[in-house]
């Protein structure tokens, strides 16, 4: 849908009002702009778990050369690689499993 059709938009007898500004919160906008810094310039960049809720701008990092692990299926080298681990974390004992590969 177009922002246009936002700004009326009734859903079950209730008038929906869209924010004149809206965007990510800080967090999000954080983690976009590490993963688009590192994508510029480093060779690997990972991102352990999807870095983030929205799934147009995971396309996009993804476009762009993100890649995304996961606990189970670990590459064996990334000796250069960049990894960054998202607002939910991950275990210490993942975390040194990252940084011994």
């Amino acid at each position: 849908m177009t922002p246009n059709v936002w700004q009326n938009l009734k859903v079950i007898g209730r008038k929906v009002i869209r924010a004149k500004v809206s965007g990510f919160c800080m967090g999000v906008r954080r983690a976009v702009d590490i993963a688009r810094l590192e994508l510029k310039r480093s060779g690997k960049v990972y991102a352990f778990g999807p870095l983030i809720h929205n799934q147009q701008a995971l396309d996009d990092l993804k476009r762009r050369g993100l890649e995304t692990l996961n606990e189970a299926a670990l590459p064996d080298d990334l000796n250069g690689a960049v990894v960054i681990i998202r607002a939910h974390g991950a275990g210490p004992q993942t975390e040194e499993e990252l940084h011994n590969r």
